[in-house]
């Protein structure tokens, strides 16, 4: 036992100044054990200052064999209390057991951050955003000024980024990102931006978004022609198709998998049909952790890499520039031979002389585009030109606004005035002089949604599922032979034993494999056999019975068939036929089969296409594959869709057999049926299908029972009372079947090849066209034509006529609507600074060479300080506009008048 007390004193400028004593007296040590005892004393909240301090026994400890007095002050230490604080930094606190786990060292620990908004100034105030959406987190990371870059929010582009979010949550890009590593802010941006599809870049001293996303019209000014780029300075150069991808290997980080890293692929189509060496390209997308989104990104990768394969040069002078890099420009030039461009030399209310001639071809449809130079804006008329060379060009309407000289133009057919790009950079060639830097733009990049099977964990998956599918493949030598695939799900150490028999024979083995797949060759068409796999004897394994047909069974049916309206086109989307022998698809619209449908879309080889429909309603469309030995699917897959189209000015609007009277037009061995409201085939009908026939009725008197295989219905001749630019649209149903007929009529059809054959009745195998021909004066016409979806003409009168063929004399041909719709664009004319007599002046409709089918309105705007009110006198051929005072009394003066109407 020791008795002591303890002293300490405070020592300032060298000098004792105070001795004291702790409150206590002393503190008694005592214990009986054969190991050191230890006391630890403190004493908290001393103020601040130099200690002495020292420890002596009070009294003289016993001593003797039964004491242990030896003492030893073995450490002091000095403990600081302080509020410790952390600017920027999220703290963690862990409270744990410390036991002889931990080692003496930290323990690992993983830790879930969140952070579900980021404040951003809207130009009034900070509101709270979407901390996942990569436009705001990109935001917050440019304008915090701890972890970011510091940019004050005066010099980042709000609406550009609230542009880019909105983008983002359209197509649900999202951004996961955790900062555990030193990054530059441009690095930290780039990570960011790559998830929703865009570029942070500074311009100037502000910053803003570039996002690459599809856009509905280039900037009406970026038009680009021979007229504003330095001659010789355009070039093109066309990337390699042959070191490209066939695949995309993504990799990110998966939310649902404990934000384990993944991969996830995405291949061409046609990927494993081709048989070129497998190219495969790797991104890591950090930030993402949708399976989803990574998959997306890769097809677009692959959609990039399939489309985007222009790249083009020019200069320009600066005061002809007016874009930014990821804008969308219009090019046109003569070294891609894409339109003729220019300037304007002169040109008035309906010419335009350029300055080089140009050659107009007949049976095409040509336009000129002005870029006006006042306002920048853009106007495009169809010419009227015979064929021929020539520089000056007469329209078919007046100008809105006459195009002044050197204005920038680009002329040629009909929609291929010019090509779009996109600009990549624009970078400094001279003095007042800049070289951009374009891509071609394609907007079926932007379709990237991909189909990804689901992720199973294999640790879960069973020796189950065993499947045995036959193709027919041919070999490099030139013969064929039908493989059976095998495939299975499920894992083995040692893999698995392939084994096969045919009825009442011993077992054969075919070979083994690591992988739950096996490709058999070599057995017989015609023959059963039971195929067995199994990790040991074909007794203990699975087995699948299966008769190889050869080349006799069709392709698979078409799966995932929808249809989608886009504009004023249909999307049809479905999934791919697994069949190797693939050799495309067919899609049919109509008629209550596929034998008696109609044929739009034929060997199409991807798994998307588009199509007009010429009027608005409902479609109904059918799809089956084809094979390289000409074999369709056994069945069809449809889709129907209900479409609402976009009306323009509609000047005609017929259905022959609702009109009165009723389908007046000219018959090929064809007639009407009334009662039924419908044009038939006469061959194959009885007196007995019209109930209002006779024996006397005059569409039918004159035929005398001939087999027809052929026929049609020709409309009369439709005036549109003048020539003018228009669009024709045509809708058809029709109806077809085989009478008195069985599918032992026809000893070459198959059970296979025409599946709803049957005893009784068979489909018939009708098909029909539809044509159109037109005339500027009713007296030269053009050739009939085959209409499909949407034509524009340039003419007075048309026609249309729709023929027939069938295969058989039973077989009968119904047409119940031919419907034609007809309409034109918008005609305006703008007349300034008009004098107007006291009298009132008359414009004629002619003499300012105006064309108006239906309806016009004018406006009239008095110009001058006298309050003169206008009255305008409206005729079919003619307008009288007179003005009158406050007095009601009629005064000269003068006016703006605008003309519009179609």
């Amino acid at each position: 036992m020791g008795r002591y007390i303890y002293h300490w004193r405070w020592i300032q400028d060298g000098t004792v100044t105070q001795l004291q004593t702790v409150s206590e007296n002393f503190v008694r040590i005592s214990g009986a054990t054969t190991s050191a005892k230890r006391k630890v004393y403190t004493r908290d909240n001393l103020p601040a200052g130099q200690y002495d301090i020292r420890t002596r026994f009070k009294t003289v400890p016993p001593w003797g064999t039964r004491y242990v007095n030896a003492t030893y002050w073995e450490y002091f230490d000095e403990i600081v209390y302080d509020d410790f604080t952390y600017p920027g930094t999220a703290l963690l606190a862990l409270r744990a057991l410390a036991t002889d786990q931990l080692s003496g060292s930290l323990p690992k620990i993983d830790v879930l951050a969140t952070r579900s908004t980021v404040p951003v100034w809207t130009g009034s105030a900070y509101e709270d955003k979407d901390a996942s959406n990569p436009a705001w987190a990109a935001y917050d990371m440019l304008h915090d000024s701890i972890y970011g870059g510091g940019v004050a929010h005066s010099r980042i582009d709000y609406d550009a980024f609230s542009a880019w979010a909105d983008w983002c949550d359209a197509r649900g890009y999202k951004v996961h990102f955790y900062g555990d590593s030193i990054l530059n802010l441009r690095k930290a941006l780039d990570v960011i931006a790559l998830n929703g599809r865009a570029v942070v870049v500074q311009m100037g001293n502000r910053f803003t978004a570039l996002v690459d996303r599809p856009e509905t019209l280039p900037v009406q000014r970026f038009l680009f022609t021979t007229g504003n780029i330095v001659k010789d300075a355009y070039t093109e150069e066309f990337l390699a198709m042959d070191d490209r991808a066939d695949a995309v290997e993504t990799t990110y980080y998966d939310a649902e998998l404990d934000y384990s890293r993944q991969t996830v692929e995405v291949q061409t189509a046609g990927y494993d049909a081709s048989d070129r060496e497998v190219r495969k390209s790797s991104v890591t997308l950090y930030g993402c952790t949708s399976r989803q989104q990574a998959a997306n990104y890769g097809k677009f990768l692959l959609l990039c890499n399939r489309y985007l394969t222009l790249t083009a040069t020019w200069d320009a002078d600066v005061d002809a520039l007016a874009c930014l890099p990821g804008d969308v420009v219009e090019v046109a030039h003569d070294v891609p031979q894409i339109g003729y461009s220019g300037r304007v030399v002169t040109a008035t209310e309906n010419t335009v002389q350029m300055d080089q001639p140009v050659t107009i071809e007949s049976g095409k449809t040509y336009q000129i585009t002005v870029r006006h130079q006042d306002d920048d804006s853009r106007e495009t008329m169809t010419v009227g030109n015979s064929p021929g060379t020539t520089d000056t060009l007469a329209l078919t309407s007046s100008w809105t606004k006459i195009p002044a000289q050197y204005a920038v133009y680009s002329f040629g057919e009909m929609n291929r005035l010019t090509k779009l790009f996109r600009v990549l950079k624009i970078t400094r060639s001279q003095d007042l002089r800049r070289r951009i830097t374009a891509i071609e733009y394609v907007p079926e990049i932007y379709d990237d949604y991909a189909v990804i099977s689901e992720v199973e964990n294999p640790s879960a998956l069973t020796f189950r599922d065993l499947k045995a599918v036959e193709t027919w493949e041919i070999g490099t030598d030139g013969t064929a032979q039908s493989v059976i695939h095998l495939s299975w799900r499920g894992t083995a150490i040692g893999g698995w034993n392939i084994f096969y028999k045919q009825s009442g024979g011993t077992w054969q083995n075919a070979g083994w494999t690591a992988i739950p797949s096996f490709i058999l060759y070599g057995l017989a068409v015609g023959q059963t056999y039971t195929i067995a796999v199994s990790r040991s004897t074909p007794e203990n394994g699975l087995t699948v019975t299966v008769t190889p047909v050869g080349k006799e069974v069709p392709p698979s049916d078409v799966t995932g068939f929808i249809v989608q309206q886009l504009g004023d086109s249909l999307r049809f989307l479905w999934n791919h036929a697994p069949d190797a022998d693939l050799w495309g698809y067919e899609i049919r619209i109509g008629g209550t089969s596929w034998a008696n449908a109609t044929t739009i879309i034929d060997g199409i080889q991807e798994n998307a296409a588009t199509w007009t429909p010429p009027v608005s309603g409902t479609y109904t469309f059918r799809i089956k594959a084809i094979d390289q030995s000409g074999l369709y699917s056994s069945n069809e897959a449809t889709a129907t869709i209900t479409t609402s189209l976009t009306t323009g000015n509609i000047v005609l609007d017929t259905d022959e057999l609702t009109k009165t009277p009723q389908a007046d037009g000219t018959f090929q061995n064809m007639v009407l049926c009334p009662t039924d409201d419908l044009i038939v085939l006469t061959s194959g009908l009885t007196d007995q299908d019209e109930p209002g026939w006779t024996d006397t009725t005059a569409a039918i008197t004159g035929y005398a029972g001939e087999t027809f295989y052929s026929g049609s219905y020709e409309t009369g001749v439709y005036d549109l009372g003048a020539v003018v630019d228009f669009t024709l649209r045509v809708d058809v149903t029709t109806d077809s079947e085989i009478k008195i007929a069985t599918d032992q009529t026809y000893p070459n059809r198959t059970d296979r090849t025409y599946p709803t054959d049957t005893d009784v009745s068979i489909s018939a195998t009708a098909h029909y066209s539809i044509q159109y021909r037109t005339s500027p004066d009713g007296t030269t016409w053009t050739d009939y034509q085959i209409l499909s979806g949407i034509v524009t003409c340039s003419a007075r009168f048309f026609q249309i006529k729709v023929s027939c063929t069938v295969n058989s004399a039973a077989t009968t041909f119904e047409i119940s609507k031919i419907r034609h719709v007809a309409d034109v664009p918008d005609v305006v004319v703008n007349l300034a600074s008009q004098s107007i007599d006291a009298a009132g002046t008359t414009f004629t409709l002619s003499g300012l060479g105006v064309t108006i089918l239906i309806q016009y309105l004018v406006g009239v705007t008095v110009i001058g300080t006298t309050a003169l009110t206008p009255v305008v006198n409206k005729q079919a051929d003619q307008f009288t506009v007179q003005l009158f005072n406050s007095a009601g009394v009629a005064a000269a003066g003068t006016a703006d008048i605008q003309l519009r109407g179609y």
